[in-house]
């Protein structure tokens, strides 16, 4: 008589565990979904803890680089002055040996009277070669003394400054305008001829690149003719190794 009178409830029951059911799936659904987005969230804040950590180690870094060439920089434009002075004596010894580098690369003597348009002057005009060669020298010591001072001093734009004047008569007579303004220009307060590396095609001095690369054309050009595999590699060796130097040395000359 009693499991009879609990028969009628079971449906209610059955109903209730439905819904039950029902609504831990939305729960477990609803969970997963939370899950997921909290992983994002998760990657998400690794990535950027990552990054930050990558900016804070490249600030580092920077700021070490910084410290150092703070440190390097102060000695390599002492080095500067002494590098080129060096790099200058050598090329002029090595220049002195080899000859001109072709038409185009060789030693100038700044501030010296070209001795052919002097003489091709004096002999047009009925001197002989013997006694303008004297004239020159003559010349040429008046150049480099410091009594003659064929300069006149301009203002423009509200600076003033000291240029040769090249309506100075015995500047004219000489025609030695070019000579004195390189010698002014390179040597002005010793008034010397200077020698100096000079790319006569563009009129100025060589640089540390097209003198490097002359030189090595001269033992590409030696080498050759030798006809020796060996020597050929080895210098085509050297010829690595040089412009090597040179990246170096054209930087501190540079900066």
């Amino acid at each position: 008589m009693g499991q009879c009178t609990d028969l009628p409830g079971l449906p209610m029951t059955l109903v209730a565990n439905q819904l039950v059911a029902s609504q831990l799936d939305c729960d477990l659904t609803m969970i997963e979904a939370i899950y997921k987005q909290c992983c994002k969230t998760n990657e998400a804040v690794q990535y950027y803890i990552g990054e930050n950590a990558r900016i804070n180690q490249e600030k580092q870094g920077m700021c070490a680089m910084g410290k150092y060439m703070k440190e390097v920089r102060l000695p390599t434009h002492h080095k500067k002055g002494l590098i080129q002075s060096n790099w200058i004596d050598l090329s002029l010894k090595v220049f002195t040996n080899i000859g001109h580098c072709g038409p185009i690369i060789g030693i100038k003597r700044l501030g010296e009277i070209d001795e052919n348009l002097f003489l091709d002057a004096a002999c047009s005009s009925g001197i002989s070669k013997v006694n303008a060669a004297k004239n020159r020298k003559a010349w040429l010591k008046k150049i480099q003394g410091h009594i003659w001072h064929p300069y006149k001093r301009i203002t423009e734009d509200g600076r003033s400054e000291e240029v040769l004047d090249e309506e100075d008569e015995t500047l004219k007579e000489l025609k030695a305008f070019e000579a004195l303004k390189e010698m002014d220009r390179y040597n002005s307060s010793g008034r010397t001829i200077v020698p100096e590396l000079w790319n006569y095609k563009e009129g100025r001095k060589v640089t540390v690149v097209e003198a490097i690369d002359c030189l090595m054309k001269k033992i590409m050009d030696h080498e050759k003719e030798k006809n020796c595999n060996k020597r050929r590699r080895s210098s085509r060796f050297r010829y690595t190794v040089w412009h090597n130097f040179l990246l170096q040395l054209q930087w501190y000359t540079v900066h």
